[in-house]
């Protein structure tokens, strides 16, 4: 006797995409971010044409926006950062800290690089 499963317990949630589904790390790429922080992207997009090696520089600037910003629930927009009360330099030592070492200064370099880029573009 076969019997049937019911998939009703997953038409609750609202698709995202197949990372999201299986529950594991999404990649850190300019699509994943979502709102309230999808005004980052076109920035993004725009600093990343102007450099090369952009597919790390592309990782380490979504990493920092994803892990850091939308946590803390500021910088909605780019230019949020520099004006928001909310951003705390201390935070952010510690934010850096938690990465791998090997990390650490390249998120750092690419994070003035791009921030310093995209104030002047606005």
């Amino acid at each position: 006797m076969a019997t049937t499963v019911s998939h009703s317990h997953l038409t609750r949630y609202a698709w995202i995409n197949w990372t999201a589904f299986l529950g594991k790390t999404e990649l850190y790429i300019i699509s994943t971010l979502r709102a309230p922080h999808e005004q980052w992207q076109a920035a993004i997009v725009k600093f990343l044409r102007s450099v090369r090696g952009a597919s790390p520089k592309e990782n380490y600037i979504v990493r920092y926006v994803r892990d850091f910003l939308a946590l803390r629930k500021i910088g909605r927009h780019p230019t949020d950062i520099f004006t928001s009360n909310r951003f705390n330099t201390d935070e952010f030592k510690l934010y850096i800290t938690t990465l791998k070492e090997t990390l650490q200064r390249k998120v750092v370099n690419v994070l003035r690089i791009s921030l310093s880029t995209i104030l002047k573009a606005t």
